[in-house]
């Protein structure tokens, strides 16, 4: 099983509040980071690799920023990608076509969220 990282009470996970999750650091030593957030459609909680399928940089470049003004996009801060949140294809800019990398999302019998990779 991969590792996994907590997120915190999945009550406290509220729409339009995407929140960052440290995942450690990849093969080449560079810190990954899940957006988790509830979808903005359904309301249900979703977990993307914070990394721009353009170049390899979180969306945020550090700012912590990922959430367009409508609360429904992700927004890459480098290029301008514009990602959905609920299902992560992006739909606008130079990666147009191709999806965030979907993390695992669960949820303990305390109510308590863990993100981790899929494989």
């Amino acid at each position: 099983m991969a590792p996994r990282e907590r997120v915190g009470p999945a009550s406290e996970l509220l729409p339009g509040e995407p929140k960052l999750v440290y995942l450690g650091y990849d093969d080449r030593g560079f810190p990954r980071q899940a957006i988790v957030m509830r979808d903005p459609w359904t309301g249900e909680p979703r977990a993307w690799l914070n990394l721009c399928k353009h170049l390899p940089i979180p969306l945020d470049g550090g700012s912590g920023d990922v959430l367009g003004d409508d609360g429904k996009h992700f927004i890459c801060r480098t290029h301008g990608a514009i990602y959905r949140a609920d299902h992560g294809y992006c739909i606008e800019g130079p990666c147009e076509g191709q999806r965030l990398d979907k993390l695992r999302l669960e949820e303990d019998e305390d109510g308590v969220l863990w993100v981790s990779d899929l494989g």
